[in-house]
């Protein structure tokens, strides 16, 4: 199983994203917000998987197993750093990890983030509404934010998911009024979603001033957690117009997918005819300002999240 901060350790088949995060957790725990690669390594060696009289012998003839898995996961924190462009609050030396305050809404959005993939936000541990706030709602606001940053001067967006209440209907008139493209909802016989989002979170567009058809339009699904692998082809953004649109928009929206995880490989690799946001990405085309009350409901969140843990949150800076 993935590694989840109820965990208290990642396992040993824990991967180099999950020692990561690990490591970012250990930081805001400790009172000096730092975490050394030596107690990385003694952490690690002091396993459930081992009995208590077995832990001395364990330490030392492990500690050539766990340095090189910790030196990956060092790494992969030096990746983060250059990948979130300036937004990223650790910073790292060649024997400790150190959490770094850079303002509220950088420290606040990337712990969420950070909490958001390894708290259970679905399955048998909910663990998802901190202070009254959803955190799978919240992030849909987020990647909203995000998107319009990323494409730029005069994008569009439409909240579509579940964070944007209203009728499946009355959501699908919207977007269509806001796209000047699709003529109405098509209601012939159509299936209702088994979602109240036709599994749309966001769209996004970018419009021309004479309001014509023939226009860049992106569709997104957000997803926290680590279990999105299984839901990158469930929306199909050709099949949701042809389903709910009287008539075709003349370019086919952009399949769009983002995630709080971090994926070094898994999209790098493979052709997915996807354009792919994860954690890093997301801080990448962090917006300057995202303003009120989106912020101050991700502090919420995180400052609820950590207490339910019992990590002191008043150094944090995400107040």
């Amino acid at each position: 199983m993935p590694y989840k901060l109820r965990d208290g350790l990642p396992s040993s088949k824990a991967n180099t994203v999950e020692l990561a995060d690990f490591i970012e957790l250990e930081c805001l725990k400790k009172d000096d917000l730092t975490f050394a690669s030596l107690d990385i390594i003694k952490t690690l060696d002091i396993s459930d998987d081992y009995q208590e009289d077995e832990v001395d012998e364990f330490f030392f003839s492990r500690d050539n197993i766990e340095e090189p898995r910790v030196d990956d996961a060092m790494n992969e924190i030096e990746t983060r750093l250059r990948y979130c462009d300036g937004k990223y609050p650790f910073t790292i030396n060649t024997s400790k990890v150190a959490y770094h305050k850079i303002n509220r809404q950088t420290n606040a959005v990337y712990i969420f983030l950070l909490l958001a993939t390894r708290l259970h936000m679905g399955g048998k541990y909910v663990e998802r509404v901190f202070n009254n706030i959803d955190g799978t709602l919240v992030f849909e606001h987020l990647c909203e934010f995000i998107l319009k940053n990323y494409w730029g001067e005069r994008t569009e967006t439409c909240l579509f998911g579940t964070a944007a209440g209203n009728r499946f209907e009355d959501k699908i008139s919207t977007l269509i009024k806001g796209l000047k493209e699709g003529v109405g909802f098509k209601n012939a016989d159509a299936l209702v979603p088994t979602e109240n989002d036709g599994l749309l979170d966001v769209a996004v567009w970018k419009p021309f001033a004479d309001e014509r058809r023939s226009k860049l339009i992106g569709f997104a699904q957000c997803k926290t957690g680590d279990n999105w692998r299984t839901e990158i082809r469930k929306l199909d953004p050709s099949t949701f117009v042809d389903t709910w649109f009287q008539e075709s928009t003349a370019l086919t929206p952009t399949n769009t997918f983002m995630i709080t995880d971090i994926e070094r490989d898994y999209f790098y690799k493979t052709s997915m005819n996807l354009l792919f946001f994860d954690r890093c990405r997301l801080m990448d085309y962090l917006p300057a300002n995202l303003g009120e009350p989106l912020l101050s409901n991700i502090s919420s969140w995180v400052i609820g999240a950590l207490n339910s843990y019992g990590i002191d949150h008043t150094n944090l800076g995400i107040e």
